[in-house]
């Protein structure tokens, strides 16, 4: 996936207006990326309907996610999986024996980076707050 070619957020669903109504994913400025067939009128596609928006929403927000942190979903759920089994390393290595004190520094240290890295993936795009 090229994510430099990606259309830039943030990005909004809505429904659109018409006949035909649909919900729109877009930019602010109204580019278009995506839209849900249209809606049925039907009093027993309630369901169907409120699964259309639910995947107009979903793929904004996978845009969004992608605008605000740089990375995609399925990298930042990589980056969390990491975390998560370096920590249970960790917590695996603090029983209190001595040899294992080296083993866990070394993992100890890697959480460190891999939190640092969370950390800017998820503030690489975030705009500065003023002091």
């Amino acid at each position: 996936m090229n994510k430099e070619n990606c259309t830039k957020g943030p990005i909004r669903h809505h429904l659109g207006r018409g006949a035909n109504p649909r919900f729109h994913v877009q930019t602010e400025a109204g580019y278009q990326i995506a839209s849900t067939p249209e809606l049925s009128r039907h009093a027993q596609a309630k369901e169907e309907n409120a699964m259309r928006e639910a995947n107009a929403e979903l793929i904004a927000e996978a845009f969004n996610v992608l605008h605000e942190t740089g990375s995609t979903p399925r990298e930042l759920e990589a980056a969390l999986a990491d975390l998560v089994a370096t920590a249970k390393k960790v917590e695996g290595m603090m029983d209190g024996d001595r040899d294992k004190q080296e083993a866990w520094a070394e993992e100890l240290s890697r959480l460190y980076i891999a939190l640092d890295a969370a950390k800017a993936a998820l503030t690489k795009h975030q705009p500065a707050t003023p002091a």
